[in-house]
């Protein structure tokens, strides 16, 4: 059964766009080269704060590894003044997030944002007892995806990587679950298109707070013992259904950009997907809930 969740922070957990977007700027201004736009900086992020910087320079100075070296020092910097400027948690996390608590699920965070920043952001917008341990990338643990962080994450909540459920907004956050064997769950308010999450393999996806915490309990649900299902009713509202062929995803959603998505993403035509297989429940309790299943 579901023991514990494990969030993302950037683009999951927490709008940290418009802070990331204003440092990197502040960065190549300093250093004497053009602003980037939100979307360029929004497809840049999501594998630590150097691959961030380095695909931020201009192209012939993204291998020069001293000049890379300059510019995550003053990124940094600069970020350090503005990082809680504007970043917020998104509708409805806050409450999502205790009602989990309150369910007896352990929380945690693991982020490939620079560990410094993660604990004092999480700390700052959640404060100090939701989550039970908050990791962000240190030189002596690899990024997302690989799948260390998230193990001695679960390892430090006390459950075994079975029993978590990896929350994130990217392909590389779904990645990082498979690669621990936990199951995954995309949202799709983050940095990334759905159909990127779709192609990236997600167990399931949602659209907001309210399906996230029926597809945990559809989850935690699906884990229990046939003995156990027949004396617990499935979770109430949980429709969670497969992914069929429709308008939405022959036209996916755009990430959150202010310029057209590249043509990897955007242009790429939707792969086959299988009939719909509506899971039984007895009535919803609320009309919007859905959340899409990847079949495996």
């Amino acid at each position: 059964m579901v023991k514990a969740v494990i969030f993302d922070l950037d683009g999951t957990l927490v709008d940290t766009m418009d802070d990331l977007g204003t440092a990197m700027n502040r960065m190549l201004v300093r250093l004497g080269y053009d602003k980037r736009t939100k979307g360029e900086l929004i497809r840049f992020i999501n594998n630590g704060a150097r691959n961030f910087v380095r695909l931020s320079l201009p192209e012939e100075l993204q291998s020069v590894e001293f000049v890379v070296d300059s510019a995550l020092s003053t990124y940094e910097a600069e970020y350090s003044q503005c990082y809680l400027e504007q970043s917020e948690s998104y509708e409805g996390m806050k409450e999502a997030l205790w009602g989990l608590s309150d369910r007896k699920i352990k929380l945690g965070v693991l982020s490939n944002k620079q560990d410094k920043f993660v604990k004092k952001i999480v700390e700052k917008i959640f404060g100090k007892k939701l989550f039970k341990f908050v990791q962000g990338n240190l030189d002596s643990l690899p990024k997302k995806p690989d799948p260390q962080g998230a193990l001695y994450v679960a390892k430090q909540l006390g459950v075994k990587p079975e029993c978590c459920v990896f929350v994130g907004d990217s392909d590389i956050d779904i990645e990082t679950a498979k690669n621990a064997k936990m199951t995954s769950v995309a949202v799709s308010w983050g940095y990334r298109a759905e159909q990127v999450l779709k192609d990236a393999g997600a167990d399931y996806i949602v659209h907001d707070t309210g399906e996230l915490i029926y597809a945990i309990e559809k989850i935690f649900y699906d884990m229990l013992p046939e003995k156990k299902k027949k004396k617990q009713a499935p979770p109430m509202g949980a429709n969670l259904i497969k992914p069929e062929k429709s308008k939405a995803q022959e036209e996916p959603s755009e990430p959150m950009v202010d310029e057209p998505a590249p043509a990897s993403v955007a242009d790429e035509a939707p792969k086959e997907q299988p009939q719909v297989e509506v899971a039984d429940a007895p009535q919803k309790q609320h009309p919007q809930i859905k959340a899409t299943k990847r079949k495996k």
